[in-house]
């Protein structure tokens, strides 16, 4: 970046690309203040869509318990690893917010992390 050269009316900025393309990206930890969260722990279902902005709600679930956890550390741990799982660009183009449940909704068809790039395009 220091080293980019100078455009009138321009603003160059780095983003986060995807990291799901590297073959173990899923089994890989990430460690915040004593939450250890791999992204193949992470499932979801599209709580709701603006149909308009092609923007999600998601609902999330870990598949470990979560109701000792602060909520502000989990969200926080859970965005890190759906930017990385996305990209920066896509996470800010698709995701509105997303909700961390407790438990698995009986009436939702739940899906994988890794399947979350292809669901949010095929909309």
């Amino acid at each position: 970046m220091a080293e980019a050269p100078t455009y009138k009316n321009w603003i160059i900025a780095a983003s986060l690309t995807s990291l799901a393309d590297d073959p173990d990206y899923f089994d890989k930890e990430y460690c915040l203040n004593g939450i250890t969260l791999k992204p193949s722990n992470i499932k979801f279902w599209g709580e709701s869509i603006d149909i308009k902005k092609k923007q999600f709600i998601l609902g999330i679930i870990l598949d470990f318990p979560i109701d000792n956890i602060d909520p502000d550390l989990l969200r926080q741990i859970v965005r890190i690893v759906l930017i990385d799982t996305l990209g920066e660009s896509t996470y800010n183009h698709y995701i509105e917010d997303f909700i961390v449940h407790s438990k698995i909704p009986e009436d939702e068809e739940i899906f994988e992390l890794y399947e979350l790039k292809m669901y949010l395009e095929e909309l």
